[in-house]
C-alpha cells in the first residue's frame, strides 16, 4: 500500500466525496421510511452512528482542509469569499428553488396555504432549508429538503476561516490547534452530561454548533500539518481499529470520528492506485448528489411507499447522479470561471 503526499495533486479527493454523498443517500432512505434511523444498517450494527452522520463529518473534514488550503493560496478575504460564494450558491440556489416550485408534490404549493413569498426568499439568502409549508405533509420527516441544514453551517465555517486569517492566526500551528482542543473540550462536555444543560446551552453544546466547526477545524489541521502527514499500512490499521472502538459508544464516536477516522479518511484520500487515479477524475457530482437526493428519495416514496429502503436507496442514487451531473456541467463548473474575476 503506497501514498502520495497529502499536498499532491494527485488525491482520490473527488471519489471520497461521491461515495460519502451515496453514504447519506443509504442512510437517509432507511430513515425516512421508518422515521427513526434504528433500522439504518451502521445504526444497527454500532447503535451510536449512522452513515449519514459519517459521512457528513467527513464532508467537513475534507472542507476543512480544502478550504484552508484556498485561503493559503489567496489570502485576501474579499476574493475568497468570491470564490467559496461561487462553489455552493449558485447550485444551491437552482436546487432550492426546483425543491420549493418543482419538486414538492402539488398538495404542497397548489392550494398556496400558509405558502409566503418574503421568508422563502430569505431562506435562499441564508443558505437554510427551504421555508415552505411541509411538502410530504402527515410523513415523517415532511420537509421538502432536510439535509440542506448543513450548507448554513458549511458557510458559517467558510467565514470562520476568514475571520482567523485576518485577524493573523491562519497560519499559526498553535492557535488552530488551540481552536481544535477548544472546540474539541466543549463538544466532549456536551457528550458526556456532566453538566447536563439545558435550553440554548444545551443545542449549542450537543449539537451541531460546535460538532460541524470541530470537524472542519480538525480538516484544517491536516493542511497545515501536511508536510508531516506520512501513512503507512500499519497506521492507517491501528487507526481504523481504534475508530470501530470508538464507535461502540455514542460518548466516544464522534470524536474518534474526528480523531482516529480523519486519518483513516486522508490516508484513504492519498492512496496511490491506477482504478482510483482514473475514478478521480470522474465529474464533480457529489455536490448536487447531495442537494437533490433527499426530495427523490422522498418523492419515490411519495410514489411508491411500500418499496424498500434499498429499492429506494438505487433509484434516488440514479436520479440524484443525474442532477448532480447536470448541476455540475451547467451550473457549478460556468460558475467557477467566474472565480478570477474578483
Amino acid at each position: 500500500m503506497q501514498f502520495n503526499a497529502l499536498r499532491s495533486a494527485q488525491n482520490n479527493f473527488n471519489l471520497i466525496r461521491l461515495l460519502l454523498a451515496s453514504l447519506v443517500v443509504l442512510s437517509h432512505s432507511y430513515e425516512i421510511k421508518v422515521g427513526s434511523r434504528l433500522t439504518e444498517p451502521l445504526t444497527r450494527w454500532f447503535g451510536t452512528l449512522s452513515f449519514g452522520d459519517v459521512a457528513v463529518e467527513c464532508f467537513f473534514l475534507l472542507s476543512g482542509y480544502l478550504i484552508l488550503k484556498s485561503w493559503q493560496s489567496r489570502p485576501e478575504a474579499l476574493p475568497y469569499l468570491w470564490r467559496r460564494l461561487l462553489r455552493i450558491w449558485p447550485a444551491y440556489l437552482v436546487c432550492y428553488g426546483l425543491c420549493g416550485m418543482v419538486l414538492a408534490p402539488n398538495g404542497a404549493l397548489r392550494d398556496g396555504a400558509d405558502f409566503a413569498w418574503a421568508p422563502f426568499v430569505a431562506g435562499a439568502l441564508t443558505f437554510g432549508q427551504p421555508v415552505m409549508p411541509p411538502a410530504f405533509a402527515g410523513t415523517f420527516f415532511p420537509g421538502i429538503n432536510v439535509p440542506m441544514w448543513s450548507i448554513q453551517y458549511e458557510f458559517a465555517c467558510y467565514l470562520l476561516v476568514a475571520a482567523l486569517g485576518m485577524l493573523g492566526v491562519r497560519g499559526s500551528k498553535v492557535a488552530w490547534l488551540g481552536a481544535v482542543l477548544l472546540w474539541g473540550g466543549l463538544f466532549a462536555v456536551g457528550q458526556s452530561g456532566v453538566l447536563q444543560p439545558d435550553g440554548l446551552a444545551a443545542h449549542w453544546l450537543g449539537k451541531s454548533f460546535i460538532r460541524m466547526p470541530l470537524f472542519f477545524l480538525v480538516g484544517g489541521l491536516y493542511a497545515i500539518y501536511a508536510a508531516r502527514f506520512q501513512p503507512t499500512f500499519l497506521k492507517v490499521c491501528g487507526a481504523a481499529l481504534m475508530l470501530l472502538a470508538s464507535l461502540q459508544h455514542a460518548s466516544t464516536a464522534h470524536l474518534g470520528l474526528a480523531i482516529f477516522g480523519s486519518y483513516v479518511l486522508f490516508s484513504m484520500a492519498t492512496l496511490k492506485s491506477p482504478f482510483l487515479s482514473r475514478a478521480s477524475r470522474l465529474p464533480d457530482v457529489s455536490y448536487g448528489l447531495y442537494l437533490y437526493a433527499w426530495p427523490f428519495s422522498k418523492l419515490a416514496y411519495h410514489w411508491w411507499p411500500d418499496q424498500s429502503p434499498l429499492v429506494n436507496f438505487f433509484s434516488a442514487l440514479g436520479a440524484a447522479c443525474a442532477a448532480g451531473w447536470l448541476s455540475w456541467t451547467f451550473i457549478e463548473k460556468p460558475a467557477l470561471r467566474l472565480k478570477n474575476l474578483y
